[in-house]
């Protein structure tokens, strides 16, 4: 695992616990959370720590949490993206339409919106890039039993969505079966057209595999659009493939406004879900 972790300055699990002075009494299931973006290094459990609570009876639940620094960094790159002028008058047609009929019609994009895009550019690759590093080690996690021979359910929003990705892809390599019991996908930045890579991630799922997404997402749309990788984006619509039934896609429109809402808004969205 030494070899896969050498670009990765942080990486580390921590337990969301009802009262950290209690002896942790091992449960029958585990669910590894993962963010996809923060504002203020501190605060990297905090998003889960209602979402969790319910669940702590019957589930250990952790939080992986890989390169904060360079989350953060995406997190504000997203704050000033979504203040610039041209980034708020998408925002405005897409309250009144969706982020395809906003971008998805216009032949060349604004000068705005196009510069806007520069803003987040960088922080958006480098934090993809830490993000698929570390699916690799989560897959090398799992399949060394780390946690014991527990059901596990993955659950993840914007790049964390890719980490589960990787790791699932990697253990699909594999063949690894059995270890990931569930996984919940929130505003994926992956593609939908790939329809041997999501055969592979659903094939070593044993229970259920949630695709939720927003048809409001802004920045994902954005980010896509402006490097000419269309819209069907597993954060923006559902996925349907060939040979992939066991996909439940959730419209979460109606609860997620945007992308930065997916963390604001995950107590309501994993209760809706059922997941934990």
């Amino acid at each position: 695992m030494h070899r896969r972790t050498k670009d990765l300055k942080v990486l580390s699990f921590t337990p969301i616990v009802e009262d950290p002075t209690l002896p942790q009494i091992p449960s029958l299931h585990i669910a590894i959370v993962i963010s996809g973006y923060l504002f203020d290094e501190s605060e990297v459990i905090d998003a889960w720590q209602d979402t969790a609570q319910h669940a702590l009876h019957g589930t250990d639940v952790f939080h992986l949490t890989f390169e904060p620094q360079e989350l953060v960094a995406l997190g504000n790159a997203f704050k000033v993206f979504l203040a610039t002028e041209a980034v708020r008058v998408v925002s405005t047609q897409v309250i009144q339409q969706t982020v395809f009929a906003a971008l998805a019609s216009a032949l060349v994009l604004p000068f705005g919106l196009m510069r806007a895009g520069d803003l987040i550019d960088n922080p958006w690759v480098v934090a993809m890039d830490r993000a698929r590093k570390t699916g690799y080690v989560l897959a090398d996690i799992l399949q060394e039993r780390v946690q014991g021979n527990r059901p596990t359910t993955l659950i993840g929003y914007s790049t964390g969505a890719v980490v589960i990705w990787e790791c699932l892809l990697e253990l699909a390599k594999r063949k690894e079966h059995g270890l990931v019991n569930s996984v919940v996908l929130l505003g994926a930045p992956i593609k939908t057209d790939m329809t041997e890579k999501w055969q592979a991630v659903t094939s070593v799922v044993s229970h259920r595999f949630v695709n939720g997404y927003s048809k409001k997402d802004v920045v994902l749309g954005s980010i896509f659009r402006l490097h000419a990788l269309g819209l069907e984006v597993a954060g923006l619509q559902p996925v349907l493939v060939d040979g992939c039934s066991k996909i439940e896609n959730v419209d979460l429109s109606d609860i997620v406004g945007g992308h930065l809402e997916y963390r604001e808004n995950l107590n309501m969205v994993i209760s809706l879900l059922g997941v934990l």
